[in-house]
This record gives C-alpha cells, sequence and structure tokens, in this order.
C-alpha cells in the first residue's frame, strides 16, 4: 500500500509539475535570467 501510494503520489506531482509548475517555472527562469 505504502510503495503504491507514493508511486500514485510522484505520478500526480509529476503531472502537476509538469502541468502547472511548467508556465510558473519558465516565467521565474526568465525573471530569474
Amino acid at each position: 500500500m505504502i510503495k503504491r501510494n507514493q508511486q500514485l503520489t510522484t505520478g500526480a506531482l509529476m503531472r502537476y509539475l509538469c502541468g502547472n509548475t511548467s508556465e510558473k517555472a519558465i516565467l521565474q527562469v526568465v525573471d530569474i535570467k
């Protein structure tokens, strides 16, 4: 159960980061540079 939950959470985090944070991260990187 723990491993399954970790895999699900990691997958959700990856999708969340790739989906939402991608735009914000790009904007932040552009602002930093």
